[in-house]
């Protein structure tokens, strides 16, 4: 219990132990305001006197995250099967008109008409555009080996008609000239697909977000 002070007496503060720099707050690195005590000078009287000190904390931001989309697309060209392709839709062409000007009506080795300079029957049309298909299902298959046996094989039947163009017994009427036109594109194909490699084309591309 405390005694009481006298009137008139000078009050009596209670001493304060004085603060080492040591014994001070440590600074917290957080984002709010952090107190420090620094000890300012002691009074004859024992009385140790302070001062706040409240430092505001410094906010580090970090760097900005740069994000990056990386595009890698590789194109592929086949030669063997452009070509196949082209012969194709050409050979296509050439069939359908020569079914369309024989007509399906009557036999199909009759009549004999005139397409691009060659002779065709409705047969010979029909034969046309089913290796014509073929040639484009293969060619954009891109299957080597498919497209080097269907250029053999179409052009062994080339070169049969070449050699005896009443094959079928006139039913095709096709021309000489025309049949070694028929092998001689085909062995390019065959060719192509045996020899020529394939072209491979890579580009990138980075994107910055």
């Amino acid at each position: 219990m405390d005694a009481e002070v006298p009137q008139g007496a000078p009050a009596r503060t209670r001493p304060v132990a004085p603060v080492s720099p040591d014994e001070a707050v440590p600074i917290i690195h957080e984002q709010t305001p952090v107190t420090e005590r620094q000890v300012v000078a002691h009074d004859p009287m024992g009385v140790s006197q302070e001062r706040v000190v409240v430092q505001p904390v410094p906010v580090v931001q970090a760097p900005p995250v740069i994000a990056r989309t990386r595009t890698i697309a590789t194109r592929r060209t086949d030669l063997a099967a452009v070509l196949a392709v082209i012969t194709g839709i050409t050979l296509g062409i050439v069939g359908a008109v020569a079914v369309a000007r024989a007509g399906l009506d009557g036999p199909l080795r009759e009549p004999v008409v005139d397409v691009a300079g060659f002779t065709h029957t409705a047969l010979l049309g029909l034969i046309e555009v089913g290796m014509a298909l073929l040639l484009v299902a293969v060619g954009l298959s891109r299957d080597r080996g498919a497209l080097l046996f269907t250029s053999i094989l179409f052009g062994a039947a080339a070169v049969v008609a070449a050699i005896e163009p009443s094959v079928g017994g006139g039913a095709l009427a096709i021309e000489t000239s025309w049949a070694v036109l028929l092998a001689i594109l085909f062995a390019v194909i065959a060719l192509a697909a045996a020899i020529v490699p394939v072209i491979r084309t890579t580009s990138e591309r980075v994107d910055r977000l």
